[in-house]
């Protein structure tokens, strides 16, 4: 039994009217005639009698319509709800938040302000999570299917407190930094592991006492003495009212930040439309 002669059959029934159907359905006259004698003829029964001008439904007709009409609504309704669904799936760009999420939220906003249909899913997922669109990263993989781009590059400096015997320098060496202690970025961050090859190249061990996730708790601690600590300058603010911030003399601190778009999520234009954008943002 075709789903479409089901169809056309519920119409006529809806309207007893042959050429009103084929006008909802916008379907030929002809075409809905053919179908609803087809399905007649596949079920072995007479589903429309003429009374006049007019068609009605015979008993059996009805019995059909009744059982028939319903599940056909309920098939189409499911259509129109996987159809919006898969609309509204295009429309979603699932954002991989590894480094500067503070900064890459205006870039959100700018974009948002003439692709007003653009949601955004934001994660900070490991990097053998790929479950993501676009990804922000200090430490860009050489993947088949991703494209990576430089985004910015930023020179990180030493934030010390306001009262540090430092503060009124404008630079510092790394010597002069030796037995100081230093607050960090918590293991699982990229800058942490970023800090940690600089001053593996650089051969400058950092005395660490204190690390956190959150810039606000690592810019509080530095502010109150407890230590000091590397600073990137674009991605945290070049400046603060609580920390003072020295450049590096000697060997240049400075990390590079990748744009990253998945290409193995394909058909999603709205996607690669913000690659696109967020590409140029910081030029």
């Amino acid at each position: 039994m075709e789903y479409n002669r089901i169809r056309y059959f519920i119409a006529v029934a809806k309207y007893q009217n042959m050429t009103r159907a084929a006008e909802e359905l916008h379907v030929a006259e002809p075409a809905i005639s053919q179908a609803v004698k087809r399905l007649s003829n596949e079920l072995g029964i007479r589903l429309f009698e003429r009374k006049g001008r007019n068609i009605v439904l015979t008993a059996d007709g009805k019995r059909l319509y009744e059982k028939a009409a319903p599940l056909i609504r309920a098939l189409d309704d499911m259509s129109e709800n996987i159809a919006r669904e898969k609309n509204t799936e295009h429309s979603v760009i699932h954002l991989n938040l590894q480094s500067v999420p503070q900064l890459f939220l205006d870039v959100i906003n700018d974009f948002r302000t003439s692709h007003t249909q653009a949601t955004f899913r934001l994660s900070d997922a490991g990097e053998n999570d790929m479950s993501w669109d676009i990804r922000i990263t200090s430490a860009s993989e050489k993947l088949r299917y991703v494209k990576s781009v430089p985004l910015l590059s930023e020179p990180v400096m030493i934030a010390v407190s306001k009262s540090h015997p430092l503060a009124h320098q404008d630079s510092v060496s790394l010597n002069e930094l030796k037995g100081m202690d230093f607050i960090f970025p918590e293991e699982s961050d990229q800058f942490s592991a970023f800090l940690h090859g600089y001053c593996q190249m650089v051969s400058f061990r950092p005395h660490i006492i204190y690390s956190s996730g959150s810039v606000e708790a690592l810019e509080g601690m530095i502010a109150s003495g407890l230590g000091i600590g590397f600073w990137p300058v674009r991605s945290w603010s070049q400046k603060s009212d609580q920390v003072h911030l020295l450049s590096i003399d000697g060997p240049q601190c400075e990390r590079t930040i990748y744009l990253e778009n998945n290409e193995a999520v394909a058909d999603k234009p709205l996607k690669d439309e913000f690659f696109e954008y967020a590409s140029h943002y910081f030029m």
